[in-house]
Protein backbone atom coordinates (compact mmCIF):
# COMPACT_ATOMS: atom_id res chain seq x y z
CA UNK A 1 0.00 0.00 0.00
CA UNK A 2 2.88 2.41 0.74
CA UNK A 3 4.29 2.08 -2.79
CA UNK A 4 1.28 3.73 -4.47
CA UNK A 5 0.40 7.34 -3.62
CA UNK A 6 -3.06 8.20 -2.33
CA UNK A 7 -5.51 6.38 -0.04
CA UNK A 8 -5.44 2.58 -0.09
CA UNK A 9 -7.68 -0.19 1.22
CA UNK A 10 -6.97 -3.65 2.62
CA UNK A 11 -10.07 -5.83 2.83
CA UNK A 12 -10.16 -9.35 4.24
CA UNK A 13 -12.50 -11.26 1.91
CA UNK A 14 -15.30 -13.39 3.30
CA UNK A 15 -14.15 -16.40 1.24
CA UNK A 16 -11.01 -16.52 3.37
CA UNK A 17 -12.22 -14.96 6.59
CA UNK A 18 -15.79 -16.22 6.94
CA UNK A 19 -14.73 -18.04 10.11
CA UNK A 20 -12.44 -17.09 12.95
CA UNK A 21 -8.97 -16.38 11.52
CA UNK A 22 -5.88 -15.14 13.34
CA UNK A 23 -3.03 -13.46 11.47
CA UNK A 24 0.10 -13.57 13.61
CA UNK A 25 2.82 -11.04 12.82
CA UNK A 26 6.11 -12.81 12.23
CA UNK A 27 8.17 -9.91 10.83
CA UNK A 28 7.37 -7.20 13.35
CA UNK A 29 4.97 -4.27 13.11
CA UNK A 30 3.13 -3.23 9.95
CA UNK A 31 4.50 0.16 8.89
CA UNK A 32 2.18 2.52 7.04
CA UNK A 33 3.17 5.87 5.50
CA UNK A 34 0.07 6.79 3.48
CA UNK A 35 -3.68 6.94 4.10
CA UNK A 36 -5.07 3.46 4.59
CA UNK A 37 -8.34 1.70 5.49
CA UNK A 38 -8.18 -1.85 6.87
CA UNK A 39 -11.51 -3.73 6.87
CA UNK A 40 -11.98 -7.12 8.50
CA UNK A 41 -14.95 -9.49 8.53
CA UNK A 42 -15.88 -8.71 12.12
CA UNK A 43 -14.10 -8.26 15.43
CA UNK A 44 -14.81 -11.91 16.30
CA UNK A 45 -13.65 -13.17 12.90
CA UNK A 46 -10.50 -11.24 11.98
CA UNK A 47 -7.64 -10.88 14.48
CA UNK A 48 -4.21 -9.31 14.00
CA UNK A 49 -1.98 -10.83 16.68
CA UNK A 50 1.24 -9.30 17.96
CA UNK A 51 1.73 -12.28 20.28
CA UNK A 52 3.58 -10.11 22.80
CA UNK A 53 6.53 -9.73 20.43
CA UNK A 54 5.89 -6.43 18.62
CA UNK A 55 3.53 -3.54 18.06
CA UNK A 56 0.89 -4.30 15.42
CA UNK A 57 0.59 -1.10 13.32
CA UNK A 58 2.73 2.03 13.09
CA UNK A 59 1.51 4.98 11.01
CA UNK A 60 4.12 7.65 10.30
CA UNK A 61 3.33 10.46 7.85
CA UNK A 62 3.11 14.26 7.98
CA UNK A 63 -0.56 13.91 7.03
CA UNK A 64 -3.04 11.18 6.19
CA UNK A 65 -5.68 9.04 7.89
CA UNK A 66 -5.77 5.48 9.19
CA UNK A 67 -9.11 3.67 9.50
CA UNK A 68 -9.57 0.26 11.12
CA UNK A 69 -12.93 -1.53 10.90
CA UNK A 70 -14.41 -4.85 12.00
CA UNK A 71 -11.35 -6.55 13.47
CA UNK A 72 -9.41 -7.29 16.67
CA UNK A 73 -5.89 -6.18 17.58
CA UNK A 74 -4.51 -8.44 20.29
CA UNK A 75 -1.21 -8.97 22.04
CA UNK A 76 0.70 -5.94 20.74
CA UNK A 77 3.79 -5.02 22.72
CA UNK A 78 6.25 -2.14 22.77
CA UNK A 79 9.06 -1.70 25.26
CA UNK A 80 11.64 1.04 25.78
CA UNK A 81 12.49 3.84 28.17
CA UNK A 82 11.51 6.79 26.01
CA UNK A 83 9.38 9.56 27.51
CA UNK A 84 9.07 11.21 24.05
CA UNK A 85 6.52 8.53 23.17
CA UNK A 86 8.20 7.32 19.98
CA UNK A 87 8.14 3.75 21.28
CA UNK A 88 4.63 3.93 22.78
CA UNK A 89 1.34 2.43 21.64
CA UNK A 90 1.21 -1.32 22.18
CA UNK A 91 -1.16 -2.00 19.28
CA UNK A 92 -1.22 1.23 17.24
CA UNK A 93 1.25 4.13 17.07
CA UNK A 94 -0.17 7.05 15.06
CA UNK A 95 1.87 10.12 14.08
CA UNK A 96 0.04 12.34 11.59
CA UNK A 97 -1.93 15.55 11.44
CA UNK A 98 -4.86 13.45 10.19
CA UNK A 99 -7.32 11.14 11.92
CA UNK A 100 -7.16 7.65 13.38
CA UNK A 101 -10.64 6.02 13.29
CA UNK A 102 -11.55 2.74 14.98
CA UNK A 103 -15.01 1.44 14.07
CA UNK A 104 -16.16 -1.87 15.57
CA UNK A 105 -12.68 -2.81 16.72
CA UNK A 106 -11.52 -4.73 19.79
CA UNK A 107 -8.15 -3.92 21.37
CA UNK A 108 -7.24 -6.63 23.86
CA UNK A 109 -4.13 -7.56 25.88
CA UNK A 110 -1.84 -4.86 24.45
CA UNK A 111 1.00 -3.45 26.54
CA UNK A 112 3.74 -0.81 26.69
CA UNK A 113 6.52 -1.01 29.28
CA UNK A 114 9.34 1.33 30.24
CA UNK A 115 9.77 4.80 31.73
CA UNK A 116 7.22 7.21 30.23
CA UNK A 117 5.16 4.43 28.61
CA UNK A 118 2.23 5.96 26.70
CA UNK A 119 -0.93 4.27 25.46
CA UNK A 120 -1.06 0.57 26.28
CA UNK A 121 -3.18 -0.01 23.18
CA UNK A 122 -3.16 3.28 21.23
CA UNK A 123 -0.72 6.18 21.08
CA UNK A 124 -1.63 9.31 19.09
CA UNK A 125 1.20 11.84 19.05
CA UNK A 126 -0.50 14.30 16.71
CA UNK A 127 -3.87 14.28 15.02
CA UNK A 128 -7.25 13.14 16.32
CA UNK A 129 -8.63 9.80 17.48
CA UNK A 130 -12.22 8.58 17.09
CA UNK A 131 -13.41 5.31 18.63
CA UNK A 132 -16.88 4.02 17.68
CA UNK A 133 -18.67 0.81 18.69
CA UNK A 134 -15.47 -0.70 20.04
CA UNK A 135 -14.04 -2.57 23.02
CA UNK A 136 -10.77 -1.79 24.81
CA UNK A 137 -10.01 -4.45 27.40
CA UNK A 138 -7.03 -5.54 29.51
CA UNK A 139 -4.50 -3.14 28.02
CA UNK A 140 -1.77 -1.62 30.19
CA UNK A 141 1.30 0.52 30.63
CA UNK A 142 4.08 -0.44 33.02
CA UNK A 143 6.66 2.20 33.90
CA UNK A 144 7.22 5.32 35.98
CA UNK A 145 5.31 8.36 34.66
CA UNK A 146 3.26 6.27 32.24
CA UNK A 147 0.06 7.65 30.71
CA UNK A 148 -3.12 5.98 29.48
CA UNK A 149 -3.45 2.27 30.16
CA UNK A 150 -5.48 1.87 26.97
CA UNK A 151 -5.39 5.23 25.13
CA UNK A 152 -3.04 8.20 25.04
CA UNK A 153 -3.71 11.28 22.88
CA UNK A 154 -1.06 13.98 23.14
CA UNK A 155 -2.48 17.05 21.37
CA UNK A 156 -5.54 16.27 19.28
CA UNK A 157 -9.16 15.53 20.14
CA UNK A 158 -10.34 12.16 21.43
CA UNK A 159 -13.95 11.06 20.85
CA UNK A 160 -15.32 7.77 22.19
CA UNK A 161 -18.85 6.72 21.24
CA UNK A 162 -20.98 3.62 21.90
CA UNK A 163 -18.00 1.73 23.33
CA UNK A 164 -16.85 -0.17 26.42
CA UNK A 165 -13.50 0.45 28.08
CA UNK A 166 -12.74 -2.05 30.83
CA UNK A 167 -10.02 -3.71 32.91
CA UNK A 168 -7.18 -1.48 31.69
CA UNK A 169 -4.46 -0.17 33.99
CA UNK A 170 -1.30 1.86 34.50
CA UNK A 171 1.41 0.49 36.78
CA UNK A 172 4.23 2.24 38.67
CA UNK A 173 4.51 5.68 40.31
CA UNK A 174 3.32 8.84 38.61
CA UNK A 175 1.36 6.91 35.95
CA UNK A 176 -1.98 8.59 35.23
CA UNK A 177 -5.21 7.60 33.49
CA UNK A 178 -5.82 3.89 34.05
CA UNK A 179 -7.74 3.69 30.78
CA UNK A 180 -7.68 7.08 29.04
CA UNK A 181 -5.29 10.04 29.04
CA UNK A 182 -5.95 13.06 26.82
CA UNK A 183 -6.53 16.78 26.53
CA UNK A 184 -9.83 17.26 24.71
CA UNK A 185 -11.85 14.15 25.58
CA UNK A 186 -15.49 13.49 24.62
CA UNK A 187 -17.23 10.28 25.72
CA UNK A 188 -20.79 9.53 24.64
CA UNK A 189 -23.08 6.53 25.26
CA UNK A 190 -20.19 4.49 26.64
CA UNK A 191 -19.23 2.49 29.72
CA UNK A 192 -15.88 2.89 31.46
CA UNK A 193 -15.51 0.23 34.15
CA UNK A 194 -13.00 -1.79 36.14
CA UNK A 195 -9.91 0.26 35.23
CA UNK A 196 -7.19 1.26 37.69
CA UNK A 197 -3.92 3.02 38.47
CA UNK A 198 -1.60 1.28 40.93
CA UNK A 199 1.36 3.56 41.69
CA UNK A 200 1.94 6.49 44.01
CA UNK A 201 0.68 9.89 42.72
CA UNK A 202 -1.18 8.13 39.92
CA UNK A 203 -4.38 10.10 39.43
CA UNK A 204 -7.48 9.13 37.45
CA UNK A 205 -8.27 5.45 37.94
CA UNK A 206 -10.17 5.46 34.65
CA UNK A 207 -9.77 8.87 32.98
CA UNK A 208 -7.25 11.69 33.23
CA UNK A 209 -8.00 14.87 31.27
CA UNK A 210 -5.59 17.77 31.02
CA UNK A 211 -8.02 20.22 29.36
CA UNK A 212 -11.67 19.47 28.52
CA UNK A 213 -13.61 16.35 29.48
CA UNK A 214 -17.24 15.79 28.46
CA UNK A 215 -19.25 12.73 29.52
CA UNK A 216 -22.74 12.34 28.02
CA UNK A 217 -25.13 9.40 28.53
CA UNK A 218 -22.21 7.41 29.92
CA UNK A 219 -21.21 5.48 33.05
CA UNK A 220 -17.92 5.53 34.95
CA UNK A 221 -18.20 2.69 37.45
CA UNK A 222 -16.04 0.36 39.50
CA UNK A 223 -12.69 2.02 38.77
CA UNK A 224 -9.88 2.44 41.33
CA UNK A 225 -6.70 4.32 42.16
CA UNK A 226 -4.63 2.20 44.51
CA UNK A 227 -1.55 4.25 45.36
CA UNK A 228 -0.98 6.93 47.98
CA UNK A 229 -1.77 10.52 46.96
CA UNK A 230 -3.60 9.19 43.90
CA UNK A 231 -6.72 11.30 43.43
CA UNK A 232 -9.86 10.53 41.44
CA UNK A 233 -10.73 6.83 41.60
CA UNK A 234 -12.96 7.36 38.58
CA UNK A 235 -11.97 10.65 36.95
CA UNK A 236 -9.34 13.36 37.33
CA UNK A 237 -10.05 16.59 35.41
CA UNK A 238 -7.58 19.48 35.24
CA UNK A 239 -9.53 22.19 33.44
CA UNK A 240 -13.16 21.73 32.30
CA UNK A 241 -15.48 18.87 33.25
CA UNK A 242 -19.04 18.35 31.97
CA UNK A 243 -21.37 15.52 33.00
CA UNK A 244 -24.68 15.17 31.17
CA UNK A 245 -27.10 12.32 31.98
CA UNK A 246 -24.17 10.29 33.28
CA UNK A 247 -23.41 8.11 36.28
CA UNK A 248 -20.21 8.11 38.33
CA UNK A 249 -20.59 5.37 40.95
CA UNK A 250 -18.82 2.57 42.76
CA UNK A 251 -15.35 4.01 42.19
CA UNK A 252 -12.73 4.22 44.93
CA UNK A 253 -9.32 5.37 46.07
CA UNK A 254 -7.35 3.07 48.39
CA UNK A 255 -4.12 4.95 49.09
CA UNK A 256 -3.07 7.27 51.94
CA UNK A 257 -3.90 10.94 51.41
CA UNK A 258 -5.94 10.13 48.29
CA UNK A 259 -8.97 12.29 47.53
CA UNK A 260 -12.13 12.00 45.46
CA UNK A 261 -13.27 8.39 45.23
CA UNK A 262 -15.45 9.30 42.26
CA UNK A 263 -14.12 12.58 40.89
CA UNK A 264 -11.17 14.85 41.52
CA UNK A 265 -10.64 18.14 39.74
CA UNK A 266 -7.94 20.77 39.91
CA UNK A 267 -8.77 24.42 39.16
CA UNK A 268 -11.59 23.21 36.92
CA UNK A 269 -14.96 24.50 35.82
CA UNK A 270 -17.47 21.72 36.43
CA UNK A 271 -20.95 21.46 34.91
CA UNK A 272 -23.27 18.63 36.00
CA UNK A 273 -26.65 18.07 34.36
CA UNK A 274 -29.13 15.28 35.19
CA UNK A 275 -26.34 13.07 36.51
CA UNK A 276 -25.46 11.18 39.69
CA UNK A 277 -22.25 10.82 41.70
CA UNK A 278 -22.94 8.08 44.26
CA UNK A 279 -21.54 5.17 46.25
CA UNK A 280 -17.92 6.08 45.68
CA UNK A 281 -15.34 5.46 48.43
CA UNK A 282 -12.00 6.59 49.83
CA UNK A 283 -10.52 3.83 51.98
CA UNK A 284 -6.91 4.83 52.64
CA UNK A 285 -5.52 6.50 55.76
CA UNK A 286 -6.09 10.27 55.79
CA UNK A 287 -8.15 9.96 52.60
CA UNK A 288 -10.73 12.65 51.82
CA UNK A 289 -14.07 12.80 50.05
CA UNK A 290 -15.84 9.64 49.03
CA UNK A 291 -17.58 11.13 46.03
CA UNK A 292 -15.80 14.18 44.70
CA UNK A 293 -12.99 16.54 45.51
CA UNK A 294 -11.96 19.89 44.06
CA UNK A 295 -9.00 22.19 44.40
CA UNK A 296 -10.62 24.05 47.29
CA UNK A 297 -13.19 21.71 48.80
CA UNK A 298 -13.85 17.99 49.00
CA UNK A 299 -17.27 16.50 49.58
CA UNK A 300 -18.37 13.22 51.13
CA UNK A 301 -22.05 13.58 50.33
CA UNK A 302 -23.79 11.76 47.53
CA UNK A 303 -24.94 14.11 44.83
CA UNK A 304 -28.03 13.43 42.76
CA UNK A 305 -28.59 16.13 40.17
CA UNK A 306 -32.06 15.91 38.68
CA UNK A 307 -32.86 19.41 37.52
CA UNK A 308 -31.05 22.02 35.47
CA UNK A 309 -27.31 22.23 36.03
CA UNK A 310 -24.65 22.58 38.64
CA UNK A 311 -21.69 24.75 37.83
CA UNK A 312 -18.63 24.99 40.01
CA UNK A 313 -16.08 27.73 39.58
CA UNK A 314 -13.27 27.57 42.09
CA UNK A 315 -13.84 30.93 43.76
CA UNK A 316 -14.99 29.20 46.92
CA UNK A 317 -18.70 28.82 46.12
CA UNK A 318 -21.10 26.48 44.37
CA UNK A 319 -23.73 27.97 42.08
CA UNK A 320 -26.83 26.02 41.18
CA UNK A 321 -30.53 26.16 40.38
CA UNK A 322 -33.37 24.73 42.45
CA UNK A 323 -31.58 22.09 44.43
CA UNK A 324 -29.47 21.77 47.57
CA UNK A 325 -26.23 20.09 48.55
CA UNK A 326 -25.80 18.11 51.74
CA UNK A 327 -22.36 18.60 53.27
CA UNK A 328 -21.87 15.19 54.84
CA UNK A 329 -19.02 14.31 57.18
CA UNK A 330 -16.49 17.01 56.44
CA UNK A 331 -15.54 19.87 54.19
CA UNK A 332 -11.94 20.22 53.07
CA UNK A 333 -10.50 23.62 52.25
CA UNK A 334 -6.91 23.90 51.11
CA UNK A 335 -4.75 22.11 53.68
CA UNK A 336 -7.11 22.43 56.63
CA UNK A 337 -10.25 20.54 57.51
CA UNK A 338 -12.86 23.04 58.53
CA UNK A 339 -15.95 20.84 58.99
CA UNK A 340 -19.46 21.53 57.83
CA UNK A 341 -20.67 24.92 58.84
CA UNK A 342 -24.27 23.74 58.73
CA UNK A 343 -26.05 20.52 57.85
CA UNK A 344 -27.59 21.94 54.71
CA UNK A 345 -25.48 24.29 52.64
CA UNK A 346 -27.64 26.83 50.84
CA UNK A 347 -25.62 28.13 47.96
CA UNK A 348 -25.87 31.12 45.68
CA UNK A 349 -28.39 30.98 42.86
CA UNK A 350 -27.14 31.25 39.30
CA UNK A 351 -29.62 33.89 38.29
Amino acid sequence: ANAIGGPDEIRFESTLFGSDRVLELSQGELRVTDSLEVIGQGLHLTTLLGNGASRIIRFDAPEGDLTLRDLTLRGGRSSADDISGSTSGGAVHFESSGRLLLDSVALVDNRVSGVGARGGAIFVGSGDLEIDRSFLTNNSTSGVDGRGGAVFVANGALAIRDSKISENQTEEDGAKGGAVFGGHVTIERSKVTGNQTTGRSSDGGAIFSTQNLSLTDSAVTGNRSLGSESDGGGVFASDVLSLVRSDVSGNETLGRYAAGGGLAFDSAVVTITDSSITNNRTNGEFARARNFCGAERCHDHEQHVVDERCRRRFNGWWRHRRFLFRCGVDLYDGDRECGCRQRWWHCLHER
